[in-house]
């Protein structure tokens, strides 16, 4: 018995120290990165972290495909930035992160003097057909959310709740072959549709 207990531990032993190295050599994680609509409405917050330092480029571009801001970031793993649009029209906004291995983009709603919960769609790599639904902001507002088969256009899911606090919910649609559209409606009558 005490046999086999040390042949255990030393076989349990040895996978611990394999799979707590980390990844290995040449192997690149994911970075993340993230938009959060700041207390003001006028300001938004870019939240960046990698596992590898490398440049990054941040560019804002507006609902016209036209770059209205840039900044470029040397040997850095992350980053939590303030960006203002106090001098930029009300209106859709995409904030985009290219660092050497990836280009990501957050798309932003500003509008003067309402503050709106910004609501964030991610698709999870690892799980097909599963898609993260964040909400987040100060105040309550009523958010309607809509998901639809993108190529039929047929509503597959409805709810509108108050949403009082920062949340996040799960949906999985992995029932769906081809693209699905998320319709987010917000109390003020703004529309956004993300369509994966």
């Amino acid at each position: 018995m005490k046999k086999t207990f040390t042949i255990t531990f030393v076989v349990l032993l040895s996978s611990t120290m394999m799979f707590a190295g980390g990844p290995k050599e040449g192997l690149k994680t994911a970075a993340g990165f993230a938009v959060i609509q700041g207390t003001e409405n006028n300001l938004f917050k870019v939240y960046y972290k990698s596992d590898e330092s490398t440049d990054v480029r941040l560019s804002i571009i507006n609902s016209d495909n036209r770059e209205v801001f840039s900044e470029n970031f040397k040997k850095v793993d992350g980053f939590v930035r303030p960006y203002n649009f106090e001098q930029l029209p009300q209106g859709e906004y995409t904030i985009r992160l290219e660092d050497g291995t990836s280009v990501q983009a957050e798309k932003i709603s500003y509008k003067e003097g309402v503050v709106e919960k910004l609501i964030q769609v991610r698709k999870l790599n690892q799980d097909e057909g599963r898609y993260l639904v964040s909400v987040s902001g100060e105040g309550k507002e009523v958010i309607t959310l809509n998901i639809y088969d993108e190529k039929t256009n047929q509503l597959l899911h409805s709810e509108t709740n108050l949403v009082k606090n920062d949340t996040a919910k799960l949906y999985n649609v992995s029932k769906v072959s081809d693209k699905v559209a998320f319709e987010i409606i917000h109390a003020s009558g703004n529309v956004q549709r993300l369509t994966f």
